[in-house]
């Protein structure tokens, strides 16, 4: 009979009991994961299955682990999951302790502190700007269909375009009362249209970077709507700039193995 195991949101099999029972003594596994059956319908704790079965505290693999290195493979691939204190990492990303494959080949993410980015932009407000299109510039680097940066642009020239007409057309008014209210009725629509398409820009951008830190560089990044939606720039700058350090303690640790 075959097993699964489920930790959080991800599950991981099918085993056998024997593979169970070594995973638990390796330390992949703990007796409190949760695990059923291919006939059950319910998890239950992995104790109940295997029984007391001694469990070895959890090790982190080398790194430069070969392909057959049996840590953090999904459900349905041969091998178990990551021990505890590695899957999580230090940055609590589901990263996996060897280095990830193509970490090398893309560009890393604009790395300068989410607290300096915001204080910067107290100060000047134009940098918010600046900043935000650099991280447009990494995002189109890795998602190149990503049209986030086409959003934020046209955020721009509407609300840009929007103040210059509804001040001509509210100063060519010559004290007329109508031609005043559309004038700032261009202003309004214009700011509206341009926070819409802020809006969706950011979500744009949110959803390129979860997908490529869930796909080539496989970390299990999840970004909330609700800090997107308010905390944009300065969210994803602080993952952007914990990712940065990710990957320099990756490579850091990478060359140390190699000595």
């Amino acid at each position: 009979m075959n097993y699964y195991i489920q930790r959080g949101t991800q599950q991981y099999g099918p085993y056998s009991l024997a593979d169970l029972q070594r995973y638990v003594q390796q330390g992949n596994i703990v007796p409190n994961d949760l695990a059923r059956s291919e006939g059950m319908t319910d998890w239950v704790p992995v104790s109940t299955i295997i029984g007391n079965v001694a469990a070895a505290p959890p090790s982190v693999p080398a790194f430069g682990a070969g392909a057959g290195s049996p840590y953090g493979a999904p459900m349905g691939q041969p091998g178990a999951p990551m021990p505890y204190g590695t899957n999580s990492g230090t940055y609590g990303y589901g990263m996996a302790a060897q280095p990830i494959p193509g970490w090398s080949q893309y560009p890393a993410p604009p790395s300068l502190h989410w607290g300096l980015v915001l204080l910067i932009s107290l100060l000047c407000g134009w940098f918010q700007v600046i900043w935000l299109f650099v991280q447009l510039s990494w995002v189109q680097k890795v998602r190149p269909q990503c049209n986030a940066r086409v959003l934020h642009i046209s955020a721009l020239a509407t609300i840009l375009g929007g103040l210059i007409l509804g001040v001509i057309v509210a100063g060519a008014s010559n004290g007329n009362q109508n031609m005043a209210s559309v004038g700032g009725g261009i202003i309004i629509i214009a700011v509206i249209a341009a926070i819409v398409m802020t809006i969706m820009g950011n979500f744009s951008m949110r959803d390129a970077t979860e997908d490529f830190y869930n796909t080539e560089e496989p970390i299990g990044l999840s970004l909330s709507g609700v800090m997107t939606l308010f905390f944009a720039i300065f969210y994803f700058q602080y993952h952007f700039t914990r990712i940065t350090e990710m990957k320099q303690m990756a490579a850091m640790q990478r060359s140390m193995g190699m000595q």
